[in-house]
């Protein structure tokens, strides 16, 4: 059997197509940022000038509120999520539906709740934060329309929960780009006619509408499993949500702590025009979290998933991965921006915003070990772990404001600043790496190593070395900048290449690499022919066996079209091309014990070649009773042998031997991953074939694995690649 057929669902079980790989929903992120980056920095200046400093201090200053509101999802939305990516991962529908329907009844009513309260405090939020009169209008308006805004996100965010736990992460960036386009057009459009940050907000309002009810179509159209309906609530599934969200709350209430007060107090201390600076340090701080972001955002749902088929295995692996990758990604980014700010700031808006760079600057190096723990964060969430890290926000945010406060009030907005980050450098580098790495089991020096301290190294590597960039663009010309900043990365990408990520990131990364390089066709074309030559010189009965595969192809093919009409399909099959290669091998290597993995056609065909040979045991081995009662029948139609056939569940337990030839194609590709150990194992100084290689994680995984080893890789695209893509490996061990 082969992994490209689905087995027939039940009522209670169902699969949900991927989307894209991780791969690309990241670069779907960076896209999305990337053209967000752009309009911000045709847009936003034109903004600023039109709107002047303290109208878009106003306009920050309520931008701000957006936290605020965000606290009566109750932390649902996160649950809501996490518990979806699981009832996924386990393959429940009707659990996922559940979840679906409950979360939906009570993101309603967090929903309604944000438009009570906020009429309820509107006034009093006026008088703590002494706006003056002639603003009281706008702010009532701007208060309002933002809380609106809210209240819709809140309401939909099941939807785009559940296009994320799904890893539909292409169609979400799709929607979010046309969403930034509409937004800052819209944005730009208002405030030249005049109609201020009400005119903003109006317009913020109208694209969130827009881009949820989106949302809620793609999600009917892309998920027809959903079935959200307010009867399907259910009381035990809600106080789970709520337990799971009331720990995501309170970070929530931290995170507001930390990060929605600062410009407040700015404000507080110094008024709408140190406001307004402080605003655009947090503009440009924003689009850096979301580009570094990108990464961490596809990583969480995959988390989820791995907890809810409780491969713990994986998870870790995956882990490790992931946190290596994201701290790379934030290092870069970082040291880009911290080395560059003032350049940046100055070439954007023009002279006069110093200030804002400095606290760019102050910004982005305490947030950095944030961004570069945060798949530690997601996997405290996916295994509900994350009321610790709710302590631990919470001691975090206090100690923020009250530094904020202290350090505000004399120093001004790089006191706040600076108030806010200490406590996060803090905690990042102590607290929060040893508890995720205590509840993974992975350990602590290595993980703390690379993606924290290695990846601090090459960011201050990186921004140290940027900044004589804007000193010798003034003094010795344009000329100059640009040997300074690829020299920079020279040493950065050379820190992160060899101390950030290890050698199973190394091997994944190449073969990507190679995997999207030999995609092309000339390339690989050449690929194939090169991996041809080198399969040639290992086994040289292959050089002259062209009129060996024609005889073999020529007696093979009327079987392959009997037995895919009468016993299976073609995509379930095994490849005829797959079949011819095994036979003509088998015929040239002459091996004695074979084992054959997933019984079908190529249990035909090495049982022909037994049959022809004196001397030669295949074992058989399938993880489905019926379908190996199918192979059984058929061998048996065509007199061959029908001994030594197993279910692998009992032969996994009782073989210790080792097989000369050995054909991997196991059930489904999880359960071909997961077996792939013994299966080394087994073939230990023999030949494995591995099939379904044209699965880009699988054959990443298998390099992975094979690099511990005296294991030589062969690509047998040039002899096994099908009609639908599917192509096999072999794999030598040189030892034997």
């Amino acid at each position: 059997m082969t992994s490209i057929s689905t087995e027939k669902q039940n009522s209670t079980e169902f699969e949900i197509p991927r989307r894209a790989n991780l791969y690309s929903g990241a670069l779907c992120r960076w896209v999305e940022m990337g053209i967000s980056i752009v309009l911000g920095l045709i847009v936003m200046p034109l903004i600023i000038r039109t709107l002047g400093n303290e109208h878009y201090g106003l306009w920050g200053l309520v931008a701000s509120f957006v936290g605020f509101y965000g606290l009566f999802d109750l932390g649902l939305s996160s649950a809501v999520s996490r518990f979806l990516g699981n009832a996924i991962g386990a393959r429940d529908v009707r659990r996922f539906n559940r979840v679906a329907s409950t979360g939906r009844c009570l993101l309603c009513i967090a929903s309604l709740l944000i438009v009570v309260v906020v009429l309820l405090i509107m006034g009093p939020i006026q008088s703590i934060l002494r706006i003056p009169e002639e603003y009281t209008g706008q702010f009532h308006w701007l208060v309002m329309l933002s809380a609106a805004s809210m209240a819709i996100s809140i309401l939909m965010s099941i939807y785009s929960g559940a296009l994320l736990a799904s890893e539909d992460f292409v169609l979400v960036s799709c929607i979010h780009i046309g969403a930034s386009v509409a937004r800052s057009l819209g944005g730009l459009t208002v405030v030249l006619m005049g109609k201020g940050v009400v005119g903003l907000a109006v317009v913020s309002l109208i694209v969130t509408a827009l881009v949820q009810f989106t949302l809620f179509l793609c999600c009917r159209i892309r998920l027809p499993q959903l079935k959200a309906r307010f009867t399907g609530f259910e009381a035990k599934v809600a106080r789970a949500l709520i337990g799971f969200g009331a720990a995501s709350f309170v970070v929530m209430i931290a995170t507001v702590l930390r990060s929605k007060l600062d410009i407040m107090l700015v404000t507080r201390f110094w008024g709408f025009g140190q406001a307004g600076l402080y605003a655009i340090a947090l503009t440009v701080f924003r689009y850096f979290l979301r580009a570094t972001l990108a990464v961490a955002a596809v990583i969480r749902p995959r988390l989820n998933k791995l907890q809810g088929a409780e491969n713990q295995v994986e998870l870790q692996a995956f882990f490790l991965r992931a946190s290596h990758m994201n701290a790379a990604c934030a290092s870069l980014l970082s040291g880009l921006l911290i080395g560059l700010a003032p350049l940046l700031i100055r070439l954007w808006l023009g002279p006069g915003y110093e200030e804002s760079a400095a606290v760019l600057r102050i910004i982005v190096g305490g947030y950095f070990l944030d961004i570069a723990t945060d798949p530690g964060i997601g996997s405290l969430y996916a295994t509900a772990r994350h009321r610790y890290f709710a302590v631990q926000t919470t001691i975090e945010a206090v100690a923020s404001f009250a530094l904020a406060c202290i350090l505000g009030s004399k120093f001004g907005m790089k006191g706040v600043a600076l108030g806010i980050v200490i406590p996060i450098i803090v905690i990042k580098l102590t607290v929060q790496p040893w508890y995720v790495a205590h509840n993974l089991s992975i350990g602590f020096r290595g993980y703390w190593f690379r993606a924290i301290g290695m990846a601090a190294l090459a960011m201050v590597v990186l921004a140290g070395g940027l900044v004589p960039v804007e000193y010798s663009f003034a003094r010795w010309g344009w000329w100059t900048a640009p040997l300074i900043i690829l020299a920079a990365l020279v040493v950065h990408g050379t820190i992160l290449w060899w101390l950030v990520l290890d050698k199973k990131d190394r091997i994944h990364i190449i073969s990507r690499i190679k995997q999207t390089a030999f995609s092309k066709k000339p390339l690989n074309t050449v690929y194939q022919w090169s991996q041809k030559i080198k399969l040639e010189n290992r086994f040289p009965f292959l050089c002259n066996s062209s009129q060996a595969f024609k005889e073999i192809a020529s007696s093979l093919k009327p079987y392959y079209e009997e037995y895919v009409e009468r016993v299976s399909n073609p995509v379930m099959a095994c490849s005829l091309q797959t079949a011819i290669f095994m036979r003509v091998f088998c015929d040239g290597r002459k091996p004695k014990r074979i084992l054959d993995l997933g019984s079908g056609f190529s249990s035909f065909v090495l049982r022909c070649y037994a049959a022809s040979q004196n001397g030669i045991v295949v074992y058989s081995v399938d993880d489905n009773p019926e379908w190996l009662n199918h192979t059984r029948a058929y061998l048996a139609s065509h007199n061959l042998s029908t001994d030594q056939l197993f279910l692998w569940d009992r032969f996994k337990h009782n073989s210790d031997c080792c097989f000369d030839f050995i054909f991997h194609d196991l059930g489904h590709m999880n359960l071909r991953k997961d077996s792939l150990d013994i299966v080394l194992k087994l073939g230990k100084g023999g030949i494995i074939v591995l099939d379904d290689m044209h699965f880009g994680w699988y054959e990443t995984y298998v390099r992975g694995c094979l690099s511990h080893g005296s294991w030589r890789y062969f690509d047998l695209q040039a002899y096994t690649k099908d009609e639908f893509g599917r192509y096999s490996v072999l794999v030598s061990d040189i030892s034997g």
